[in-house]
């Protein structure tokens, strides 16, 4: 891809409480969308850490790639309650 400008956004796709796109290092995406001709104003996924960071993993997918599904992390949900006085067993 071309060195280009780009808008930064979440990385969530839905909301806060949706799933987080994660790069290789495990790390939350950044969502940015392309100012290219060829693809203007196409959302994509890479890797948060700056251009020119030999720390930089090479994560990138566009936003509606279906192969994106597989670097979903869910949200993790909240305690719902605390089991008391464990299983009996029978």
């Amino acid at each position: 891809m071309a060195s280009s400008p780009s808008q930064v956004q979440p990385a969530h796709p839905a909301g806060p409480d949706s799933p987080i796109i994660r790069c290789n290092h495990g790390e939350q995406a950044v969502k940015r969308t392309s100012s290219t001709a060829k693809h203007l104003k196409r959302e994509f996924y890479c890797c948060k850490r700056p251009r020119g960071d030999p720390t930089r993993c090479d994560f990138w997918h566009w936003a509606d790639d279906p192969l994106l599904k597989q670097k979903i992390t869910p949200v993790s949900t909240p305690q719902i309650g605390v089991l008391k006085g464990g299983f009996k067993s029978s």
